[in-house]
């Protein structure tokens, strides 16, 4: 019992120190709420708060439980000394109808005591422990930041996960999904205080409550994910940017610009909100014939300073402060751009789900969108009707507003921000109408039950599963749970194990970062990553093999620098093995004199001339005319042909010789040979060479993953030695 007792005294104390420090700025703003509304806006910017001092202890390596202990002592005993000065609180508006007062809470503490079990249990969710939990993990054994390029979720704004290193200090991965359920049991508590300001509070239970059963939104709080948290604080965003409308009270844009900063610090996807804000602001001060910079100053000033370390921390790491977005105008050495449009592409056709299949997807079957939000939002269309109400158009224009990232990722959780707004929207409605709401209502919450749900759900939905109480309760061992449900478990601990810290290891498969410290490579996060994929399956697939040499010959010419540019387009990215230059029969001896540079991703460009075919270089875009590799030798030298190697698919791309004489790039007469030619019989050991060099010691390969078992059956072929095997995932070091 004592790992049940720190998980909930890390959940709680993270939201009490939340509160307390939210407490702290409100009294500092002046801002005078309801006791209702002072519960909901505490925690938030507390939330944003506290994310924002552990990012600066990050950044000092302080993270220590005593310290943030002590802190955390600080923080209350300092809300306790101010507790004379608060502001009283507002008398409650709108009180709530006894009926709709037993509904909700009946239905919330049903709901929440399910979602606490939930949240409870070990962490087992797919992004939670492959990177939510796997960084936090990082950063508080290394006691603060680290610097990870290996990864491209490590790059992302983690102000959510800023508050699970708080939890997880005292409470390990539990007590972090004990934080984001914070969120969802606060998210209820806030439409209803909007609601009662508005004079709608049955609208408001209805809403709220519409949210609260969700599906989604009860597997997703449940997890250590941050779905939830970013719908939470942009609600509150925009419900403290309505009370500033009405009051005009500086301390409430404070408010506003903070959370909405917060918003943007979570997921990148929070900017429309932002700009929202900033929206306002103008049409408020235009319409009031006020001067508007001042208030623009103040948004931006507050709400950067909670984003603008994110991006600091971004440009410091890898020279890219949006990283791993923008790679066309922010390239960056650690990415490839046409990785990030392959991403983007996958990301807005998962599955290949059409427009016209998302609604079904996203309501009733779960799995290929990853998730279901219940089938009573097939009625979302009806939300129009809450036009007739000014709540309405606000809340509708929001939600619209929410929904403009969808279309990059059409995943169900992208739909979580929104809800809280059309279910406000549709909660006018219903209740507009006598009894419709209870019914509405009743409806979800029988559809909405976790043993409900897989009668009519498909059976791989992302949903939550049974009770298991002693799990939860921790009577059943933990590593005894994550044996059963966690299927590469028991290989991170033979990382652990067999793995010298520091050194890399590169899977396809084996995603999980929670539960071992080792550095995982994988096939997609960052150009090392992709490097070393492309090297391995150009030892299984022969049409990915450096099978093409071209030889353009021109007259001879003596030269200082000369080009090779790319004259056509298409869908793949331009890669380059060798290219060798020559002087009649003989080959010009490469010198680290030669000045190399590239059009794009130079800083792989001397993997075109390093003698191994294994290796290559990667333009880390998809072919265009005008992409271009260059050579400048560090004296005029005559030459009069230039080879290539290349692999079958590139054989076809266009390109042409280009040299310099007096200052311009001049075109010479040139012809083009092109043959096929056979790879060494050692290439498979020459590819595990080159990932060696690249600095990956290791594999984990799954017996499912191609090319597995002529690995596995051929270990002398790839130079490999076998090391472990455990739940159908194979440890092998790359010998040296």
């Amino acid at each position: 019992m004592r790992e049940f007792a720190e998980i909930v005294a890390g959940g709680c104390l993270t939201g009490l120190v939340c509160v307390n420090l939210g407490d702290l700025a409100l009294v500092r703003l002046r801002v005078r709420l309801t006791r209702q509304e002072s519960w909901f806006f505490s925690f938030l910017l507390g939330a944003a708060l506290l994310s924002l001092l552990q990012f600066a202890l990050c950044s000092l390596h302080l993270i220590y439980w005593p310290v943030l202990a002590a802190f955390a002592g600080v923080a209350i005993a300092a809300r306790y000394r101010i507790r004379a000065s608060m502001t009283p609180p507002e008398p409650a508006s709108a009180p709530l109808p006894r009926i709709w007062f037993a509904v909700f809470w009946c239905v919330y503490t049903v709901f929440g005591v399910y979602y606490l079990a939930a949240a409870l249990l070990p962490e087992t969710s797919p992004d939670g422990v492959a990177y939510h939990l796997g960084f936090v993990r990082r950063y508080y054994e290394h006691h603060g930041f680290t610097t990870v390029t290996t990864n491209m979720f490590a790059n992302f704004p983690f102000a959510v996960e800023m508050l699970f290193l708080f939890a997880y200090a005292f409470g390990r991965h539990s007590a972090a999904a004990l934080v984001h359920l914070l969120f969802l049991l606060v998210l209820p508590l806030g439409m209803i205080a909007y609601a009662k300001r508005e004079g709608h509070p049955s609208a408001g239970v209805v809403g709220a409550l519409l949210v609260f059963v969700t599906p989604l939104m009860g597997r997703d709080a449940a997890s250590a994910y941050n779905d939830v948290a970013l719908a939470a604080v942009l609600f509150g965003s925009f419900f403290a940017l309505q009370l500033w409308w009405k009051r005009q009270e500086r301390g409430l844009l404070w408010v506003a610009a903070a959370l909405g900063g917060f918003g943007c610090a979570i997921k990148y996807t929070a900017l429309p909100v932002l700009l929202y804000t900033l929206g306002v602001v103008c049409y408020a001060q235009i319409r009031n014939r006020r001067r508007m910079l001042a208030d623009l100053a103040l948004v931006c000033a507050v709400a950067g300073v909670v984003i603008v370390p994110w991006l600091a921390k971004n440009a410091l790491v890898t020279g890219n402060p949006v990283y791993p977005l923008m790679n066309r105008v922010l390239p960056s050495p650690y990415f490839y751009e046409y990785v990030e449009k392959d991403l983007q592409s996958s990301l807005a056709h998962w599955n290949g789900v059409t427009v016209w299949e998302i609604p079904a997807e996203v309501t009733m079957r779960g799995f290929k969108l990853s998730g279901l939000i219940g089938p009573v939002f097939l009625l979302a269309p009806l939300a129009l009707l809450a036009l007739r109400w000014r709540a309405g158009h606000q809340l509708l224009l929001v939600c619209a507003v929410c929904l403009l990232p969808y279309i990059s990722n059409i995943g169900t959780r992208f739909l979580l921000p929104c809800l809280p707004f059309l279910s406000l929207g549709l909660g006018l409605v219903f209740t507009s109408v006598p009894g419709l709401g209870l019914v509405v209502l009743a409806a979800h919450v029988v559809l909405s039950w976790p043993g409900i749900v897989p009668k009519y759900c498909d059976p791989y939905a992302w949903r939550l599963g049974e009770f298991d109480w002693r799990a939860a309760l921790r009577l059943t061992p933990e590593a005894e749970y994550l044996v059963r449900n966690q299927g590469d478990y028991r290989m991170g601990l033979e990382l652990n194990r067999r793995v010298p810290a520091e050194e890399r290891v590169f899977s396809t498969s084996f995603g999980q970062l929670a539960y071992h410290d080792r550095e995982i490579v994988n096939s997609f996060g960052s150009a090392l990553g992709k490097r070393t994929f492309d090297m391995y399956m150009s030892a299984l697939i022969p049409d990915q093999m450096p099978t093409w040499r071209r030889r353009v010959t021109f007259a001879r010419t003596t030269v200082r620098r000369i080009r090779v540019v790319a004259l056509g387009s298409g869908e793949a990215a331009w890669q380059i093995h060798e290219m060798r230059l020559f002087d009649g029969v003989h080959e010009l001896e490469r010198s680290s004199r030669w000045k190399l540079s590239a059009s794009a991703n130079p800083w792989e460009l001397p993997l075109a001339f390093d003698n191994s075919a294994a290796s290559r270089w990667s333009a880390g875009r998809a072919v265009e005319p005008g992409l271009f590799v260059e050579v400048e030798l560090p004296e005029p030298t005559p030459l009069d042909q230039v080879e290539l190697l290349v692999g079958p698919s590139q054989a076809e791309v266009p390109v042409e010789v280009r040299v310099e004489q007096d200052g311009r790039w001049i075109v010479p007469a040139a012809r083009e040979v092109a043959g096929h030619i056979e790879v060494s019989p050692l290439y498979c050991r020459m590819v595990t060479r080159e990932i060696l060099a690249n600095g990956v010691g290791w594999l984990v390969l799954r017996n499912e993953d191609y090319g597995a078992r002529d690995v596995l059956d051929h270990p002398e072929v790839w130079g490999v030695t076998h090391v472990a095997a455990v739940d159908g995932y194979h440890l092998l070091r790359i010998d040296p």
